[in-house]
């Protein structure tokens, strides 16, 4: 962990930051982060579940079938994690994303493979996004498909509004999104001419989000893209916490 910290805030020090965007405490290098906010960010180091990330043992995976085969998270979302995806995701402090993006890089190792790959996002209503003025999950999606180095392509659309999953009960989650999510056609035809061009049996799509919680809001969005698809598809996903 301390190696790890030690490599992860140089990383940042290029971007033209004067504060810590957390607690603004002025930097005498150019950070994202000052030492005290990045010792408290509670890293996922170990994975016990790789279908859902999860860093403790898990009793949901082994008796579910999950479309969503793996799974990789950044950090485990406490109260701090909370507060932090608060300011950018709800009071849309933007400076965020690109500290989100690096710390997601943590992530997107747990997931690492060799197939074909196309990077989407679990999207916003129409509603929402309206009411926010920008799509924080989409921003995420954009540093990912960066960083490994795939294309990015919106897949599916959120034709219903839904609520707040942290607000739901398990059950009341899996009703909320269930049939939410219908295919994008634009990106859905881009989708179709680039997986006739991979040479593969298989391709990957890996759906970006910001927090794994039960995992019904991927298994629903994943849902329309694999019974469209003609190609088999290996789903993953990458999220910023779990």
């Amino acid at each position: 962990m301390v190696r790890f910290l030690r490599e992860f805030v140089p990383r940042l020090w290029h971007m033209p930051q004067s504060g810590c965007v957390i607690c603004h405490k002025r930097l005498r290098m150019r950070s994202m982060l000052c030492p005290s906010c990045a010792a408290r960010i509670p890293w996922i180091t170990d994975v016990h579940c790789r279908t859902c990330g999860k860093p403790s043992s898990c009793s949901d995976c082994p008796r579910m079938r999950r479309i969503v085969v793996r799974s990789g998270s950044a950090v485990c979302y406490d109260a701090l994690m909370r507060d932090w995806l608060i300011r950018y995701k709800y009071k849309g402090d933007a400076r965020l994303t690109s500290l989100f993006v690096r710390m997601m890089h943590r992530a997107c190792g747990h997931i690492a493979d060799r197939i074909p790959t196309v990077v989407t996002y679990v999207p916003m209503s129409q509603e929402r996004h309206e009411e926010k003025g920008f799509d924080p999950i989409y921003g995420l999606a954009q540093g990912v498909a960066r960083h490994m180095r795939a294309p990015l392509l919106r897949l599916v659309d959120r034709h219903r509004h839904t609520p707040q999953q942290s607000m739901l009960s398990k059950a009341a989650r899996l009703r909320s999104v269930a049939g939410a999510f219908a295919i994008h056609e634009h990106g859905w035809d881009a989708f179709c001419r680039w997986a006739k061009r991979q040479r593969t049996e298989k391709v990957r799509v890996v759906f970006v989000d910001d927090v794994y919680t039960t995992g019904s809001t991927l298994h629903h969005c994943a849902i329309p893209v694999r019974d469209a698809s003609a190609k088999a598809i290996q789903f993953e996903a990458v999220t910023w916490a779990r």
